[in-house]
């Protein structure tokens, strides 16, 4: 499954964080308007 979160902030972040330990996930992109806030989730 590929999986889009939009905004990284609290509730992004632990979307992302669940979403990127779940076996069934295989593409996951994390978009924010600030990059670095972004990279930092991944």
């Amino acid at each position: 499954m590929r999986i889009l979160v939009v905004g990284a902030g609290g509730v992004g972040g632990s979307v992302a964080a669940i979403a990127a330990r779940r076996e069934f996930v295989e593409h996951l992109v994390v978009a924010d308007f600030d990059l670095a806030r972004a990279q930092a989730v991944v």
